[in-house]
């Protein structure tokens, strides 16, 4: 198992990594960037993720013996990261591997809407649905671990392909779905086993599905890392409606922008003075991806998220955000100056930025609107 530098803000630089490739998400940033930011700042205490996606920011910390906290208010991601960083007993997990495997079928109705049946060919779908009724059946004290192994063989036996903010129909062949189901387990045991032989994994981590706005506020962090949603970037809250659906979820991933209520705080309104100009133009519904988005919602729980991290760290702990600005119809809407300005109004410490890649927006995918750069931030209290 070799470790290799990458600092890419994607997901694929977790694509060679043991544990860490567990779950493709593309909205994820990779170890390289958090395992940077933990050793240049010589981390030694409490780490926070409050978008904690993946377990990506997790994983680090307990790969270089932190205690680490994360919240996501998503369902899927929740258990995708308890997966990704719990502690186990490989051998107490070989024989709830066997429980799950050798259990008879679990025959329950389910009503199945069209739009998820057509991805799957019938008997594909009735075993999927099988294991998640066995998983759900049963008492496992590593039901999460499962419940990953899964959602990946879904993936792989499913034929919606995700492009975009939308599932596409794919040729695929009628998978024997306990056969994929297995493998993966034995993939993720066989990880966690080699893992644990060469010790990487010490520090201790804890998930809990929520947003930053249930974080304690006695709770302190000598380093906050993350990466919240990007303005206007919605396309990842659709991909994932069929893995939603299978854990009896509503079937989008909630974010910044696309809250099911008004965010009302009259502190948090530094956006709408400096961007004064374009919000009257942007917040109509024609320049948003997705139909319930809200501009104001976004900002003002940018904001609220920076404020909450403010009260979070402990003196002199550090805050890094991963962020881009957003390609709306008819804008390209940068937030670079926004975000170094809104940090200095709330009497956090600049210390460096960089511009990780410029993101070009286009008009009906031909004329082009101008760039958004994708940069990280790192703040001091």
């Amino acid at each position: 198992m070799s470790w290799k530098p990458e600092l890419w803000t994607t997901y694929r630089g977790n694509n060679t990594y043991p544990i860490y490739n567990w779950f493709y998400f593309t909205e994820a940033f990779s170890r390289g960037i958090v395992n940077k930011y933990i050793k240049k700042y010589n981390v030694k205490g409490k780490v926070l993720d409050p978008f904690c996606g993946t377990g990506t920011t997790l994983l680090v910390a307990k790969e270089n013996g932190l205690s680490a906290v994360g919240y996501d208010i998503s369902k899927l991601m929740s258990i995708v990261s308890r997966a990704k960083t719990g502690d186990y007993n490989i051998e107490e997990l070989e024989q709830e591997q066997e429980k799950v495997l050798s259990i008879n079928p679990v025959k329950l109705e389910v009503d199945t809407p069209a739009w998820v049946k057509q991805y799957f060919h019938k008997e594909v779908l009735d075993s999927l649905l099988d294991l998640r009724d066995r998983i759900e059946s049963l008492e496992l004290h590593y039901k999460d671990f499962f419940i990953l192994a899964l959602m990946r063989t879904l993936e792989t036996v499913t034929k919606a392909k995700k492009v975009g903010k939308s599932l596409k129909k794919r040729a695929v062949p009628i998978f024997n779905v306990y056969a994929v189901f297995e493998k993966m387990i034995k993939n993720q045991i066989k990880d966690l086993k080699r893992g644990e032989r060469k010790k990487l994994f010490s520090g201790k981590a804890e998930v809990h599905n929520g947003s930053v706005h249930d974080i304690p506020e006695n709770n302190k962090f000598d380093l906050i890392i993350t990466s919240p949603p990007y303005l206007n970037k919605t396309e990842y809250t659709k991909r994932y409606g069929i893995e939603l659906w299978f854990l009896d979820s509503a079937t989008y991933l909630p974010g910044l922008g696309n809250e099911s209520e008004s965010i009302e705080n009259k502190d948090c309104n530094f956006y709408t003075i400096f961007f004064s100009s374009i919000l009257p133009k942007i917040r109509l519904d024609s320049e948003h991806k997705m139909a319930n988005y809200s501009v104001d919602n976004y900002f003002t729980g940018l904001e609220m998220f920076f404020k909450k991290s403010y009260g979070l760290l402990n003196k002199n702990g550090y805050l890094v955000v991963v962020i881009a600005g957003g390609c709306f119809k008819n804008h390209a809407v940068d937030i670079y100056d926004y975000t170094i300005k809104l940090a200095d109004n709330l009497w956090f410490k600049f210390v460096e930025s960089e511009v990780n890649r410029e993101l070009v927006c286009h008009k009906d995918r031909t004329t082009k609107l101008g760039k958004v750069k994708e940069f990280t931030i790192v703040l001091q209290k």
